[in-house]
């Protein structure tokens, strides 16, 4: 399509413009990498969405179904923002394949490095690092194929009667898991730290941060619940740890087969 002579145009789909804003495609006349106002929007965003996130959970997600999209980001683009940075972070943190066997209490995953190493003629410190490379890409995906999916089916089956449709689940359990990824994965790291070596206090020290962890994300899915919903506390409070209990086999089923797929596939 032409553009009228002497009318500014849309640079994406090229239809005349009536302000900055293109109302057909939404495009922004001003280049967003040229523009100052727009690096402060962008920051501002970043900075409403984190806010929600923590500071009030299941507000992005009323916000996002009410319509309200444009002040904050979009949940899949943030979910995939958020474990990128978190990858991108895992050198600071050491979130690594070999430091989560260095302190793993299951002999089974022990005795497949060894196998795979022995198999492929390499020592398990070598092999180990072939694996490491891979580790990311497989835990990425087995998160999205199988967490998020997970995690929307719970939000389907318990919510039933509030939302009719996939669309609301969907997006509950993006934020949930860009939540996961910001301050649940973090601490986890750190933890694994914490119990790395033998004895009793690496047992003890492993199950209370199983369980802290367990408490925070019990509390992120009943104040969401609250807010979504209305609900009040007790019965808030009761889905929450049912969603929480529900997911930990979800949970376990995505590292596990994160895991055995990086070793088996390296």
């Amino acid at each position: 399509m032409n553009e009228p002579a002497g009318e500014p145009a849309c640079s994406n789909c090229r239809l005349p413009l009536a302000g900055r804003y293109c109302s057909a495609c939404g495009q922004d006349s001003v280049p967003a990498e040229t523009a100052w106002r727009s690096w402060k929007d962008q920051v501002a965003r970043l900075r409403r969405t984190l806010s929600a996130l923590l500071r009030h959970p299941g507000k992005l997600t009323q916000e996002h179904l009410g319509g309200g999209r444009v002040r904050y980001i979009a949940p899949f683009t943030l979910f995939l923002n958020t474990v990128a940075l978190f990858f991108l972070a895992s050198t600071l943190i050491d979130f690594r394949l070999s430091s989560f066997l260095a302190s793993t209490r299951y002999q089974s995953i022990t005795d497949l490095v060894a196998q795979r190493a022995a198999a492929e003629h390499l020592t398990q410190a070598i092999f180990l690092e072939h694996a490491d490379r891979r580790f990311q890409t497989i835990y990425t995906l087995c998160l999205s194929l199988i967490s998020v999916a997970g995690y929307t089916v719970i939000a389907r089956i318990l919510f039933r009667r509030h939302w009719h449709d996939w669309r609301g689940p969907v997006t509950f359990a993006l934020h949930f898991m860009a939540f996961v990824f910001i301050v649940y994965m973090p601490l986890a790291t750190m933890a694994i730290h914490l119990i790395r070596g033998e004895g009793a206090l690496r047992h003890l020290v492993g199950y209370a941060a199983d369980w802290l962890g367990t408490a925070l994300i019990a509390a992120w899915f009943t104040m969401a619940i609250r807010r979504l919903f209305g609900d009040r506390w007790p019965w808030a409070t009761a889905k929450g740890v049912a969603i929480t209990l529900l997911g930990l086999p979800i949970n376990l089923l995505m590292w596990n087969a994160a895991i055995y797929t990086t070793l088996l596939t390296t």
